[in-house]
């Protein structure tokens, strides 16, 4: 202050006046009223500006929370539907799989029946009494006949009971 006053002759009292002008009371003819007046048009701006970024900012990070949130529903759907599509293929597979099951029953049902049919009329020919109805002559030739027709018998039970454990299986 002692330097300004040595540069600057001014009234120990001046200084203080022109201190406490306001702005207002400046008019635009001053070059630092001009240069004030400028410094708060930009600090205005600035504070503008500051809340306009601020309010953005906020804009922008809803937006990132959302898009974040949509991104996890989007790939929570495709997984969704990918294995929505291996079920519907493993349906189909599993589908076609009964139908080849289902033929296969049925051909051992048929068989199953033929098998019993023919091992009740090999039983009826067994028990019954007309043993000489066959070709040949003689008692051994009837034992023969009868032994064959047991081994017979037995083996189409035993081909009947594979074919019974067979279709449980199923």
């Amino acid at each position: 202050s002692s330097g300004i006053n040595a540069e600057c002759p001014l009234r120990p009292g001046e200084v203080d006046r022109l201190k406490s002008v306001t702005p207002s009371q400046t008019s635009g003819n001053s070059l630092f009223a001009e240069v004030d007046d400028r410094r708060r048009i930009m600090e205005r701006q600035i504070k503008q500006l500051k809340v306009k970024y601020e309010s953005l900012d906020g804009n922008y990070k809803i937006m990132a929370r959302n898009r974040d949130s949509l991104k996890r529903q989007l790939f929570s759907m495709s997984i969704h539907n990918r294995a929505q599509e291996t079920d519907r293929q493993r349906i189909g597979s599993l589908q076609l799989r009964v139908k080849n099951l289902e033929v296969e029953v049925r051909d051992l049902n048929k068989t199953i029946f033929t098998l019993e049919d023919e091992i009740e009329g090999l039983q009826r020919h067994i028990d019954s009494d007309d043993h000489n109805a066959y070709e040949g002559v003689g008692p051994r030739s009837d034992l023969y006949k009868e032994k064959k027709l047991e081994s017979e018998n037995r083996k189409l039970k035993q081909e009947l009971e594979r074919t019974r454990k067979d279709r449980k299986q199923f």
